[in-house]
């Protein structure tokens, strides 16, 4: 036992005593923890690395998990009573600086509902309580932090920061800003973070020039073939380029604000005419490529981070194979038409675009709901989103749909009546649905011969007529005849299809009663109501073989079976005997 324990587990199971100690050592320190939770603040600390990582709008996500997500701020839980020189060495061990080349800003929630560095922090003698109370201004529940690091030091190691003096009783302010510099990548389809930048305000915008080209390792000069295009990130729905002959003054640029440059080759050029093929090249060949959107500029990757959503797309439950087709996941904007939607999901299941119809799903018991319209001028918003006004308290998912492979298309769709059939075989023992389309001008014929090609079944010349009627409430409602219309079939009645018994094939409609199935009082119905031939003269338990037969039912089921009569002017059922029934019979 002990060799098993070491192997397994590394030792010997411990004393069922010192198991509960460790509990109770638990359960006292999260008890302790809650009553001292008011001492302690989350401080969230967006640092280079972390900036670098991020690859949306503003600088950070604050609501991003740092366990599972790099670009997440930093997250510390530290004493309110902690002074800021304390915190920043506990920062400084966090990102593997030294204390000396660290400096804090202060992050706010500015007017756009964007989060940017506002101020640094140069009292460090002061409590970060201290400091949350003086700019916490929105009630937020953490402190937020930039974590500037230093790029030069002086001769005792301490950082220079050239923003800010770090003497004086406010600190006087320099001509410089702090700018973050973001690129867009034409080639990968991606954001991300570069670095942060200090430049004179009397600067103009194509001063930023250099400090891109060094950032990125693009050499000293932008080539006669290229240009920079450069944006100025004011919130996530506001992109707005920045003219190069601009200063960043008449620009109204200040600390904390985000630039995003772009690399674009001149399209006529040689080398801009290599890259479009090949980025063409690339997404004839790649499934994944050609089911994302592709993004020229900058401006228009933003508009997209405004407006992605990532949606499930489910086979439908009772009208498609998930064996075939399973379930995938897309992100769009939720600005993609109707047909782009179709057409992406229709290459990652290799089927037409046009064979498809999605269906939304209610939010409540995740099955489908409704069918969803085809409409050019519809986007995926709504898609997801279908209810009207009288329909708002049945609320859709707004994160996924079903989808359903037609054998026709939605154009040829519009023109046809589904209808719902249950085909009766063995009696009326067994039942398999089948879902048909039929001409909406067509008859009850054109209905028996697309139940024949999709149950792929005999024919009516080699197997027998078929038989299509109505029931209601378990009970035979109406017997449709060959030249009825399909678009006047009772869209809520129940619809099934067998094949006439030899016996009824020349009976006439006067011998032919209905059947249907009761318990424990006629008014409680049940399974599959059926047509049965009286025949004259017959004993009752002749009649009886001939129902087992008409029904499918055999042996002990069969012989639990009470039969009855009950007549149209009231229901109360008369049960019949072998006795009583051959006197009928005579």
């Amino acid at each position: 036992m002990r060799e098993v324990l070491e192997e397994n587990f590394g030792g010997e199971a411990r004393p069922q005593q010192t198991r509960f100690e460790e509990e109770i050592r638990t359960r006292e320190l999260l008890r302790k923890k809650q009553q001292e939770k008011h001492l302690y603040i989350d401080v969230q600390a967006v640092t280079p690395k972390t900036f670098r990582e991020y690859g949306s709008t503003d600088i950070a996500q604050f609501d991003a998990d740092p366990r599972t997500d790099e670009s997440a701020p930093r997250l510390h839980r530290v004493k309110l009573a902690v002074k800021m020189d304390e915190l920043i060495v506990q920062l400084a061990e966090d990102v593997n600086e030294s204390p000396k080349k660290l400096r804090l800003w202060v992050m706010v929630n500015r007017q756009n509902k964007t989060v940017r560095p506002d101020a640094p922090v140069l009292d460090l003698d002061q409590t970060v309580e201290e400091l949350y109370h003086r700019v916490n201004h929105h009630k937020d529940r953490a402190l937020r932090l930039w974590v500037e690091v230093a790029e030069e030091v002086d001769a005792e190691g301490n950082g220079v920061f050239p923003a800010y003096a770090l003497n004086g009783p406010a600190g006087s302010r320099s001509e410089s800003i702090l700018l973050f510099l973001k690129c867009f990548d034409l080639q990968t389809q991606t954001l991300r973070g570069v670095g942060q930048i200090y430049i004179g305000r009397d600067k103009k915008v194509d001063d930023l020039t250099p400090y891109i080209l060094k950032f990125m390792g693009w050499g000293d000069k932008v080539p006669s073939d290229e240009r920079i295009f450069l944006w100025e990130e004011i919130k996530p729905t506001m992109i707005e380029p920045l003219k190069p002959k601009q200063s960043l003054k008449a620009a109204e640029l200040q600390d904390g604000d985000i630039i995003c440059f772009q690399r674009l080759l001149d399209p006529k050029s040689d080398k801009g005419v290599q890259e479009q093929r090949k980025l063409q090249d690339d997404r004839v060949t790649d499934l994944r490529k050609r089911t994302t959107d592709f993004f020229n500029t900058a401006s228009e990757y933003y508009d997209f981070l405004c407006n992605k959503k990532t949606v499930k797309f489910c086979p439908h439950p009772s009208r498609c194979d998930e064996n075939e087709y399973p379930a995938f996941e897309l992100t769009m904007s939720c600005k993609a038409t109707y047909d782009l939607v179709a057409e992406r999901v229709g290459l990652i299941l290799g089927v037409q675009p046009t064979h498809i119809r999605f269906w939304t799903v209610n939010s409540t018991t995740s099955n489908p709901k409704a069918t969803v319209k085809r409409n050019p001028s519809n986007n995926l918003l709504a898609m997801l989103n279908t209810a009207t006004y009288s329909q708002l308290q049945q609320n859709n998912r707004m994160d996924a749909l079903f989808f359903e492979v037609l054998e026709i298309s939605l154009d040829e769709l519009e023109h046809k009546k589904s209808v719902k059939v249950t085909l009766l075989s063995e009696g009326t023992s067994k039942e398999e649905q089948f879902d048909l389309l039929v001409n909406k001008n067509g008859t009850v014929d054109d209905l028996v011969e697309a139940l024949v090609k999709k149950a792929k079944i005999p024919g009516e010349a080699e197997g027998g007529r078929i038989r299509i009627f109505e029931t209601s409430q378990h009970r035979f409602f109406r017997e449709l005849k060959r030249d009825y219309p399909v678009i006047s079939m009772n869209d809520y009645a129940q619809v099934y299809a067998e094949r006439v018994p030899d016996e009824e094939l020349q009976a006439s409609e006067n011998s032919l009663i209905s059947v249907f199935h009761f318990h424990p009082d006629p008014s409680r119905a049940h399974s599959v109501p059926f047509k049965f031939l009286l025949i004259e003269g017959e004993t009752f338990s002749e009649t009886k073989k001939r129902l087992e037969r008409r029904t499918g039912i055999k042996g002990k089921p069969f012989e639990k079976i009470r039969f009855a009569v009950i007549r149209r002017s009231h229901y109360k059922p008369h049960y019949l005997t072998d006795e009583v029934a051959n006197k009928m019979g005579e």
